[in-house]
């Protein structure tokens, strides 16, 4: 069985917005979080709020389509209903 683990939004806007900083291609690292992923070493949990939070920052929301289809046909995605505390 894979690990499963939380990707943080930051994490697809490196991915889908091909982000960098001044050190490093942030988008390769992120690549590199979703090749293993799909490669079974996780399952990534998301929740509608996640989507939500990316859907708002994305350049371009094809990319992430595409990423999501890609991680959903390899039954590589762990969805969760999200609680809001009050």
């Amino acid at each position: 069985m894979s690990a499963r683990i939380y990707v943080d939004a930051n994490v697809y806007l490196d991915y889908c917005n091909r982000r960098s900083d001044s050190i490093r291609p942030l988008q390769e690292l992120a690549f590199s979080v979703f090749q293993r992923t799909l490669q079974c070493e996780f399952e990534i949990v998301v929740s509608n709020l996640l989507i939500e939070e990316i859907e708002e920052a994305l350049k371009n929301k094809t990319t992430l389509d595409m990423l999501i289809a890609d991680l959903n046909s390899k039954n590589k995605i762990v969805y969760v209903e999200e609680t809001r505390m009050r």
